[in-house]
């Protein structure tokens, strides 16, 4: 998969949904929920938390009690 891993997301007013498309097949996001620029879902195991900065979204990730920076670029398509 050329670039990594894809994110799929809908919006339907606050309420998210979406896939996360990766080399092994895909999972869906859970709980999506935007509020103003801040996008907040559940991804498996993993709590995301971003916020919408231009084309990109920039936020944490927090899985068994770790917490990692997370980030996604809009594609054109």
């Amino acid at each position: 998969m050329e670039g990594g891993p894809t994110l799929r997301l809908d919006q339907h007013f606050q309420k998210v949904t979406g896939l996360l498309d990766g080399p092994v097949g895909s999972s869906p996001i859970q709980g999506g929920a935007v509020t103003g620029p801040e996008l907040t879902f559940t991804l498996g195991d993993a709590s995301i938390a971003a916020r919408l900065e231009g084309d990109r979204l920039a936020g944490t990730r927090t899985e068994a009690g770790r917490t990692s920076p997370w980030a996604a670029t809009r594609k054109t398509r």
